[in-house]
């Protein structure tokens, strides 16, 4: 609030003072907007509760989505945040602000408005293609699948990415699409060692391997490799290693009995006079 009148450097018992709403604010009744000057020589008090920001008009829900005011009001200096339900997007400015434009409060743009989602056709790959190829419009969370053609070569084309592809937002697939290629690793030989698993003619996109070492030999590196889209295998086969592999032991007590556990899988009951911890 704010005084009407200029100010007088003195005033009389009885006299009034009439309080007005700064600019921004109406009054609202029934508060008092007159102070008078008492016995005293005191002021009556009166609130500031009798003015109240303009207001801005409130906003309706878009068609398929909803308004949010963020603080709670509309009152100039408040926002208001849009959105829309599962399967629509947002046309338009997602958050407006309440204004204050002369004496009057505005919101500083348009509602937005929500419309139905849709994707335009995945891009289509070589050596490959998806299904629905014939559909020019795709409809919210609607799917393709990828696959490869037939290779007249000795080696088949492998699907590298995601093989399904949907409808995710507007014009937006949930993936990027995949790629057909011949993907082929080379024999996986391991001198000193031999092939467990994963046997095979040819070794394509994914195939998986594990190895072990012949009597004598320890690994360095890791027991299984797989074959990666750019024809290595990954991680890198391992190195069997003349020797034993350093291991740590420890012994636990409890009473009289004692548990040596070795690194990693070994595991043995002893029996000890006292706990010890040592490396072979």
């Amino acid at each position: 609030m704010e005084l009407k009148d200029e100010p007088k450097p003195y005033y009389e018992v009885g006299e009034t003072i009439q309080y007005g709403c700064k600019k921004g604010y109406v009054y609202l009744l029934p508060f008092s907007m007159v102070a008078t000057c008492e016995p005293n020589h005191t002021w009556v008090p009166i609130s500031d509760d009798g003015c109240v920001k303009v207001k801005c008009a409130r906003l309706q829900d878009p068609s398929f989505g909803q308004v949010h005011y963020i603080d709670g009001k509309i009152s100039w200096g408040s926002r208001a945040q849009f959105s829309c339900v599962e399967g629509y997007y947002l046309v338009g400015t997602p958050l407006l602000h309440c204004m204050l434009k002369g004496d009057e409060a505005y919101w500083d743009g348009p509602s937005p408005r929500c419309e139905k989602i849709y994707c335009l056709p995945p891009p289509k790959i070589k050596n490959g293609t998806y299904t629905f190829n014939d559909i020019d419009i795709f409809q919210y969370r609607e799917a393709v699948i990828y696959t490869c053609d037939p290779n007249p070569g000795p080696d088949k084309f492998s699907l590298i990415g995601m093989s399904v592809l949907f409808c995710s937002g507007y014009k937006t697939w949930s993936s990027k699409p995949p790629e057909c290629k011949v993907v082929k690793c080379p024999l996986p030989l391991l001198p000193n060692g031999r092939q467990v698993a994963g046997f095979a003619r040819r070794f394509s996109y994914q195939s998986t391997v594990t190895f072990e070492c012949e009597v004598g030999f320890y690994m360095q590196g890791s027991d299984t490799v797989v074959c990666s889209d750019s024809s290595i295998w990954e991680p890198p086969i391992p190195v069997c290693l003349q020797g034993i592999k350093k291991m740590s032991y420890f012994l636990y007590f409890s009473g009289s009995f004692c548990l040596l556990a070795c690194f990693k899988i070994y595991l043995f009951d002893v029996r000890f006079p006292k706990s010890n911890h040592f490396d072979t």
